[in-house]
């Protein structure tokens, strides 16, 4: 069997990379080969034990793609030949003009003592892995997560929308440290303190307690929670195992080494998405950043220099934008917080607007005055703001030039507040 473009993996990464191809080079025919019909959508995994009542509200749908002419395949992928140019499945084998690999990440797994223990979970991207840990948490009242993170707390909340006793075990000194300054992460505690969730930041899971099945966790003060169940929620790691030990290099973060236009090492074989490493935006770090609008730009970068390069469409560097909704209010960070500006020895201003209902922080370089990250919290949609911001951030602006955006309805409100914000600093 041939094909043109094959494409391994179709989660949302592999499934942008199809279509995106597919569009740009109608005449070729786009093959997906991934192992399952039916994929999750990954933001949407945790809303699956609380506000979603079925999985299906939480699958990818494929019509869009097979509407493009692309073709799927289910199986499981081998190996990958790359000298013959072709994939052995486990049940035949795709010759292949241009590869394009996309299989994702996987949960990390703690080496904590009793981490085998029944009752004890990690939240994977499979469909039947999911239903046995939702299963799981309807039988059980007290539930301890380990990790702080966008994972681990939209979890919390929603299980403790279900009735549950929720503890969040958090190894840093605080939660969502990758996104936010401990301001906004202070009033989510609070708020989850008022809710029911104990939150436990700057402690680290020494042992998780129990004979055969876990009935709580032991931190590394002494500490101990009694639970149910634990579920482990403290980042992913790069699928790289059908690469391992071929000509493909590993990147310094331990995902796929690719170059501005999406290639690896080797000719004509591509990478896109979890598996990909990437590089920061302001330092040019290689960085392990897992976000669905990275993926979605590796598609495109990917897409529009499959055949010949173009320089201009190529990447300058990944930057961060993250969003999460809880109890009714809507977060979002872009680009820097203070916390990562400063370890990053940026010389930085910040200024503050808030108000009951909406806080913003915008973080700019004190010399060139340029906008390194915005924080905001509103009861209202930011999605249309956050991606304004991104666009601020990635286009360098200075401080002066967001004082002269203009604002329609849906951005009225953040970007008065951005002006008011920028005021109490020039």
């Amino acid at each position: 069997m041939k094909t043109d473009i094959l494409v391994l993996g179709g989660g949302p990464a592999g499934l942008n990379a199809a279509i995106s191809v597919k569009k740009n080079f109608s005449e070729k025919e786009v093959l997906v080969v991934r192992k399952k019909e039916v994929e999750l959508f990954p933001p949407k995994i945790p809303y699956i034990f609380g506000t979603l009542k079925t999985f299906d509200e939480a699958t990818i749908s494929t019509s869009t793609a097979e509407k493009a002419g692309v073709k799927f395949l289910y199986s499981e992928v081998k190996k990958i030949d790359f000298k013959q140019k072709s994939v052995e499945l486990e049940n035949g084998k795709i010759e292949y003009e241009k590869l394009i690999i996309a299989i994702g990440s996987s949960p990390i797994v703690p080496r904590i003592p009793g981490v085998d223990k029944e009752g004890v979970f990690v939240i994977s991207k499979d469909i039947e892995s999911l239903k046995i840990v939702l299963e799981y948490s309807k039988k059980v009242d007290r539930i301890v997560i380990v990790g702080g993170g966008f994972i681990g707390i939209e979890l919390a909340d929603e299980l403790r929308k279900s009735g549950k006793e929720v503890v969040v075990i958090e190894a840093l000194d605080q939660i969502l440290a990758t996104a936010f300054d401990e301001d906004i992460a202070k009033s989510i505690e609070e708020k989850f303190s008022t809710e029911g969730i104990t939150v436990k930041t700057n402690a680290i899971v020494k042992e998780i307690l129990g004979d055969t099945k876990a009935n709580g966790v032991e931190l590394n003060n002494g500490e101990r929670f009694e639970a149910d169940m634990v579920i482990l929620s403290i980042g992913y790691k790069p699928n790289t195992e059908l690469v391992k030990d071929s000509e493909i290099l590993i990147g310094h973060s331990g995902g796929i080494w690719v170059d501005d236009y999406m290639r690896t090492n080797v000719k004509d074989v591509f990478a896109v998405g979890d598996c990909a490493e990437h590089k920061d935006f302001f330092t040019g770090k290689h960085i392990r950043l897992m976000l669905l609008s990275i993926g979605s730009l590796d598609s495109k970068i990917l897409s529009e220099n499959l055949y010949t390069l173009h320089p201009l469409r190529k990447k300058t560097g990944d930057l961060s934008a993250f969003t999460m909704t809880i109890e009714g209010m809507n977060l979002g960070a872009v680009g820097m917080n203070s916390k990562t500006a400063m370890k990053e020895n940026f010389d930085f201003i910040t200024g503050i607007f808030r108000t009951n209902d909406e806080y913003l922080k915008l973080i700019f370089s004190k010399d060139d005055r340029v906008l390194l990250g915005a924080q905001v919290a509103s009861k209202k949609s930011i999605g249309v703001v956050l991606n304004l911001l991104k666009n601020t951030v990635q286009n360098k602006t200075a401080m002066e030039e967001i004082l002269k955006i203009e604002v329609n309805e849906k951005t009225s409100s953040i970007f008065s507040a951005a002006k008011s914000a920028i005021e109490k600093i020039s």
